[in-house]
């Protein structure tokens, strides 16, 4: 079901490292290790699309050290498939509906080997306009304004966890595009920041081990009690914290923007320069949650990478 799990294939076929001995896999670390993936997005800090990144240049560190790189492949040659979800809160304010339609342009540009599904987040569960479909067109159909107020601002994260334990397999990659405010006051406004909220770390947790990046966009709620100055950056807290721990990227802004188009470019942009990161990890006896961090020496460029990753027990523990 996870990412690893999607390409672990691919990766045996055409890589090898996966049937290496672990002794063999483990030389220059410490310790047992076992090969890890995750994707990675390559952003560029300027208006042009970002140089190919060659493998030598990219360092990977677990738990702040240095791990030793086993692949990187790029997704946007081959036969990489993409699912695509442009998930939006149906309780943004119904002014979200002149720049969600920017996303048309945005469907209708995405590549042919790009299926796309368009849903959205109402009472807590996620409600499907146009299932996965190669139609650009069927897809632009299911945009709608969102319904308000009348939704109330609860259930976001809760209905997205519903969405992914039912996404079903196929795609090389499976990401999403979530375009809300990031208030979720299913538990009350003390429960709604990241490390307060059950419902975003459940969410969270499930799509690291998916292995599905988010990418947000901030637009207002509909009500205007959540415009304040404390709940925006509380929503804007909760979806940074959701692509950041997940290897998205998260457009934000003080309000909604007039069009949502740059932040639709750069995410055009951010798909088409993707690859797969295979590292060694060094395990412990249990499995274990470790920090990452992916960078590479080429100038003028950004890393975007999961700022966690779930490492597998040690063979040894089995």
């Amino acid at each position: 079901m996870a990412l690893r799990k999607n390409l672990h294939l691919v990766a045996l076929l055409v890589f090898g490292f996966a049937v290496l001995p672990a002794a063999l896999v483990a030389q220059g670390d410490t310790g047992q290790t076992q090969p890890v993936s995750v994707l990675v997005t390559i952003a560029s800090k300027g208006k042009t699309p970002p140089p190919d990144v060659p493998k030598d240049v990219v360092f990977v560190h677990q738990d702040r050290q240095t791990r030793r790189v086993l692949d990187w492949q790029p997704l946007s040659q081959g036969g990489s498939t993409l699912d695509l979800v442009v998930y939006v809160d149906d309780a943004l304010d119904r002014s979200v509906g002149m720049p969600l339609m920017d996303a048309s342009a945005f469907i209708r540009a995405l590549p042919p080997n790009t299926r796309v599904e368009v849903a959205y987040s109402l009472g807590g569960r996620p409600q499907i306009g146009q299932a996965f479909t190669t139609d650009r067109e069927a897809a632009v159909k299911a945009l709608h304004i969102p319904l308000g107020r009348s939704t109330g601002s609860y259930g976001l994260f809760t209905g997205l966890t519903e969405f992914v334990q039912g996404w079903p397999e196929g795609a090389t990659r499976r990401e999403i595009l979530v375009i809300s405010d990031g208030i979720d006051l299913m538990r009350g406004i003390s429960q709604a920041l990241p490390g307060e909220n059950q419902d975003l770390d459940v969410l969270t947790n499930l799509l690291r081990r998916e292995g599905i990046p988010v990418f947000t966009i901030f637009a207002n709620g509909g009500s205007a009690e959540l415009h304040s100055e404390e709940m925006v950056t509380v929503g804007q807290s909760c979806l940074q914290y959701l692509s950041d721990e997940t290897g998205g990227e998260a457009f934000l802004g003080v309000s909604t923007a007039p069009s949502f188009t740059p932040y639709l470019d750069q995410l055009s942009q951010d798909l088409a320069h993707q690859y797969l990161l295979t590292f060694a990890a060094v395990t412990a006896s249990k499995a274990k949650l470790s920090k990452l961090q992916v960078g590479a020496e080429v100038p003028g460029i950004v890393v975007h990478a999961p700022a966690h990753v779930n490492v597998p027990p040690s063979p040894a523990a089995h």
